[in-house]
């Protein structure tokens, strides 16, 4: 016992002395457990550690002053040493060894042999990088050994990733297994050597992501990295060398790239001393897009439209797959191309170039000479420059499909793809001559119809009957012919025009003018009065209508700066103008409503004005952005002008001011402006005239008839004398209906839903349809039903059910929807059997595009719509198991720039209801948000809302324990842990159920928008913290808010249970 207390005494003054040499370690010399290896600038520190949760010990880098140990590199990270401590030593002969103490074996070396072993030192230099130096100069950068070279899953400042071609080392990252095992995974990032060389990242043996080619300012697939006051970029491409590395402007600033399995991305991040932590600012894949060849070979994504997009110039490969959004097999040739066919190229721009791993570069060719060469080789696909730096130099071909593309808003690159010549205007597509063909025949059409128009003038002079009624009924037979739009009197036109006045013209278009009118009502519209000489003829006339009729989504007068970042709810940036200011150009002002004024730093007010002199003094004044009353008392007085830009500004429901916005007059229906608003409005006026063409001419022909016709005519008009009143929408028979369901045959009944039974039905030309009839009893009146016609008639999106017409007659009102053969959401999750059909992907795919129909139901539609009833039997389900949202008896509609409303009347389905909604009535776009999210809990649990869980809790409070208990995905649906090795996603379930605590917190303005559940359903970004959700209840109790109504009239659903099927529309 004395002699070894005698030994310890020895020991620790020798581990003092070593401990004081904070730079170096020398030949013979070790570093023992407990002590550590200190940088210059004492930035880093070299020692062993343990992670949290593991006793395994490890040699690691950290950075010194961080007090929560940030490891950036590990010596033994698959050879963990187990417990014992750990001694690294600098062996004589110039090797560094690890060593464990219990078995005195090697865990870990170095594999040098220094030519001058006793002067060879080790040393951790302030980058990180800890050197093994063979010789006494300590300035040398030439080092038998350095970390730098074998990299973890950290990329440092001064950090080379890619190939040293001399010695074939590749450096590369590698990831993490977890926070607890820094073992190698199967998560790895390096360059990929070939003859366009680019990063990629693996997981296992599938590529994950690809960072595109570096194109001499930033990688293709990265348009934000630019040069900046921060951080310098370098790629080298050599005969010895391939690789990317980065540096720092101000070595002060504390930065690392790192590769994280927990999330499978890369992530940027910088130290912030205030707050003591690391502050992420970016990472990839970004978004969906840059998901490793997400929309399969010539599909390239596009995150303004949340989706995957064929080139121009090809298709779908499987159109019933891409219609389900399963783009992996990507799209096809329009026009297959062969050796020896003429051919082109189509130049797209901003996109991220194609994966490179076939393709040839070469430096010295320009821009002509590439396209010549390859247009010169059969299975050259694509080209461009290989340099876009200054006007752009060298040449990169592709050859063969063209896979993992991109759009940008801006920053992307030009790409010539090879094309057919006939698609790109060449044979069979000169423009010129099909125009000139196509005016020649509408010119005679055109003849024609004033012929005929001419032609009855003359016979009508000698007749004295008038027939004013039946001219009446007549006068529009032809005016909305095919083109779901109302007709204007040309009396009307006339009046509101002054006679198409030269006073009120705005312009004159390709067809003709364009004249101002105001309406009886006030309502002020603009007139496109069709030219005889203009060479647009009835059939391009109609097709304008048709197509014009059917579009239904808001037209802004601004858009974003920066479309990429604001789709990512970087909203800072705010919004530009569409059409640019400049003084002296044509302007006008545009009101808007219930807005919260902006701010009032650039203004200007005098009291004494009225609003037409405001008017008037913002109009003359090209610095002036707009102008409103400065006092809102009684009709409003005063006058206040903005100057500059618009900030902090809001609108609400009720109750905020006018302000009157500053637009180019093209913008409110002006100068040669946007075409498709003097498109709209030119077909009030075109309508009306070729509708008094046609209706003189069908006057004509009704007089030469006898007097003695029946009266068959107008029993046929009172038979459907409603059927189709203000519902634009077509209207079938009773007969027709009555055929079609055998009598409403109980063996045709689909389900039984909360307004009556739904029925599947035949047409007589095969097309299968279900038919909703309304029941007597069932609470939607004739004002419900009108407003889902008219509501469902105006939609057009493919995740809404498509409404085919309607019935009413002989008592009965009836709508006719598209028939959904696999019904809908409810029957397959909450049944035992049919549940195993719904696979994640599948499920996944479903909560998608209900995002998506909700968003355009909220946004993008004409008229801000909220649902109201949104829960799993009002999904539908088609062939595809593509979803369609049902079911708008309860919808609401609102004005674009309103979002919220409240009644006395509350309808809907308990379970569903928001509780700002069932208790106050108040609802809004949010009620929406919460109603998905308890059906995101739904999908992924396959029970229902109201069912009863473990302490008599409802689904939002059962998954709402096991989320903060941190066992989430114990919610998920048994069925699918049985599938989950093949086909479950657990990051994509856990991110659902994430965003949808978001959407069922308890304060709607908590609540995301649709727009933002969209984004982060289709991205893999950082989400908020939920706070606690609403309707945190006992089944038994009911809702608790619910109880302390005061006095709201109450009609739901209680239907669940069993079944709500408004099943197959």
């Amino acid at each position: 016992m004395d002699h070894s207390f005698l030994v310890l005494v020895l020991l620790v003054p020798c581990l003092l002395c070593f401990s004081s040499a904070l730079e170096t370690i020398g030949p013979t010399q070790s570093l023992s457990d407990g002590e550590t290896l200190v940088s210059q600038a004492e930035v880093f520190e070299l020692g062993f550690f343990s992670p949290a949760g593991s006793a395994n010990r490890f040699l690691g880098i950290w950075y010194k002053k961080i007090p929560d140990r940030t490891v950036v590199w590990v010596a033994n990270r698959d050879n963990p040493i187990n417990g014992s401590p750990g001694n690294l030593t600098l062996t004589a002969s110039g090797n560094l060894v690890l060593l464990s103490y219990s078995s005195d074996t090697i865990v870990w070396s170095t594999n040098t042999t220094s030519s001058k072993p006793m002067s060879s030192s080790v040393r951790l230099l302030a980058t990180g990088n800890l050197v093994l130096q063979d010789g006494s100069d300590p300035n040398s950068e030439v080092y038998l050994w350095q970390s730098f070279d074998y990299p973890t899953d950290t990329f440092l400042p001064d950090m080379k990733i890619g190939w040293d071609l001399k010695r074939g080392l590749n450096r590369h990252l590698v990831a993490w297994k977890s926070p607890s095992d820094p073992s190698s995974s199967d998560f790895t990032w390096g360059l990929e050597l070939h003859s366009y060389p680019e990063a990629v990242a693996w997981k296992g043996n599938h590529k994950y992501f690809r960072s595109g080619p570096w194109n001499g300012i930033r990688y293709s697939g990265a348009p934000e990295q630019k040069p900046n006051n921060l951080f310098w970029f370098k790629f080298v491409s050599n005969e010895e060398e391939v690789y990317y590395t980065y540096g720092l402007q101000d070595k002060s600033v504390l930065t690392r790239n790192v590769l994280n399995r927990s999330n499978d991305a890369w992530e940027r991040s910088a130290w912030s001393d205030p707050t003591q932590e690391w502050k992420y600012y970016s990472s990839v894949p970004k978004d969906k897009c840059d998901n490793y060849n997400f929309c399969g070979p010539h599909g390239y994504c596009d995150m303004a439209n949340l989706g995957c997009q064929c080139l121009e110039g090809f298709s779908p490969k499987s159109p019933d797959k891409w219609a389900a959004m399963d783009w992996t097999q990507g799209c096809k040739r329009d026009k297959p191309l062969q050796c020896g066919d003429k051919v082109g190229f189509k130049k797209f721009t901003n996109m991220k170039l194609p994966d490179t791993t076939s393709t040839w570069v070469n430096a010295s060719l320009d821009i002509k000479a590439c396209h010549e060469k390859c247009l010169g080789n059969c299975s050259c696909t694509a080209y461009t420059h290989s340099d876009i730096r200054a006007s752009g130099s060298g040449c990169a071909l592709w050859f063969g499909d063209l896979l993992d593309i991109r759009t940008f808003s801006d920053g992307g690159q030009d790409l010539h793809i090879r094309m057919a010549a006939s698609e790109l205007g060449g044979d069979n597509g000169n423009r010129l001559k099909i125009a000139v063909a196509a005016v020649v025949g509408i010119v005679g059409a055109l003849g024609m119809v004033f012929t005929i128009y001419c032609c009855h003038r003359s016979r009508t002079k000698s007749k004295g009957e008038t027939g004013e009624k039946g001219e009446k009924e007549q006068k529009n037979e032809h005016s909305g012919e095919d083109m779901e739009l109302p007709a204007f009197d040309l009396a009307m036109i006339i009046n509101a025009t002054g006679n198409f006045s030269a006073n009120n013209k705005l312009g004159e278009g390709g067809f003709g003018p364009v004249y101002k009118g105001t309406l009886a009502d006030g309502q002020e519209i603009a007139v496109k009065r069709l030219s005889s000489s203009s060479g647009q003829g009835l059939k391009e006339f109609k097709n304008e209508v048709i197509l014009i009729a059917k579009l239904q989504h808001r037209n802004l007068v601004f858009s974003p700066k920066s479309p990429d970042k604001w789709a990512a709810m970087d909203w800072t940036q705010g919004c530009k103008r569409d059409k640019p200011l400049q003084c002296g150009d044509k302007v006008g002002f545009k009101k808007f409503t219930n807005m919260k004024l902006p701010d009032t730093t650039s203004t200007w007010v005098n009291a004494s004005l009225d609003i037409k002199a405001c008017h008037e003094k913002c109009l003359g004044n090209c610095s002036c952005t707009a102008y409103t009353h400065s006092d809102i008392r009684a009709s409003g007085s005063g006058c206040a002008l903005w100057f500059g830009d618009l900030l902090d500004i809001r609108t609400f429901s009720d109750g905020g001011q006018d302000l009157h916005i500053r637009m180019a007059a093209s913008e409110l229906g002006g100068d040669n402006g946007n075409r498709l608003k003097i498109a709209v409005a030119a077909v009030v006026g075109i309508v009306g005239a070729l509708g008094m063409v046609f209706t003189i001419y069908c006057c004509h022909r009704s007089r030469t008839k006898s007097k003695g016709e029946t009266g068959e005519k107008g029993e046929k008009e009172q038979k459907n004398e409603h059927s189709g009143e203000d519902m634009e929408l077509p209207a079938f028979d009773l007969a027709m209906i009555i055929n079609a369901t055998g009598n409403f045959s109980a063996n045709n009944k689909l389900g039984e839903g909360g307004f009556g039974p739904v029925y599947k039905g035949t047409l007589a030309d095969g097309q299968e349809i279900a038919v909703k009839r309304l029941s007597s009893s069932s609470g939607q009146g004739l004002k419900e039903f009108k407003n889902e016609v008219i509501l469902i008639a105006k939609l057009q999106h493919r995740n809404l059910v498509k409404l085919l017409g309607c019935c009413i007659e002989g008592g009965e009102k009836m709508l006719v929807y598209e028939y959904m053969p696999n019904k809908s959401l409810d029957a397959f999750i909450f049944d035992d059997k049919r549940s195993y059909l719904l696979d994640w992907p599948t499920r996944f795919s479903i909560i998608c595009g209900v995002a998506r129909g909700i968003l355009y139901l909220h946004q993008d539609s004409r008229l801000r719509i909220i649902h109201r009833d949104l829960k799993a039997s009002n999904v539908l389900l088609d062939k595809e198991m593509k979803p369609k949202i049902s079911d708008f008896g309860m919808a609401k509609t609102f004005g674009g720039d309103q979002s919220e409303g409240n009644t006395n009347r509350v309808v809907g389905t308990y379970g569903y209801m928001a509780p700002e909604y069932a208790t106050d009535g108040l609802f809004s776009v949010k009620s929406d948000v919460f109603s998905f999210g308890i059906l995101l809990l739904e999908i992924i649990s396959g029970k229902r809302s109201r069912g009863i869980f473990r302490s008599n809790q409802n689904l939002i409070g059962h998954a709402w324990r096991l989320y903060s208990e941190g066992r989430p995905l114990e919610l998920m649906d048994p069925c699918l842990e049985d599938t989950a090795d093949s086909s479950c996603k657990f990051s994509e379930v856990m991110r659902c159920i994430h965003v949808s605590f978001l959407c069922l917190q308890q304060r709607p303005e908590d609540r995301p928008s649709m727009a933002s559940v969209a984004v982060m359903l289709g991205s893999d970004g950082p989400l908020p913290p939920p706070k606690q959700p609403g309707f945190l209840i006992d089944c038994s109790d009911g809702p608790s808010e619910a109880d302390s109504s005061s006095g709201k009239l109450l009609s739901h659903s209680i239907n669940e249970i069993t079944i709500s099927l408004v099943q197959a529309r």
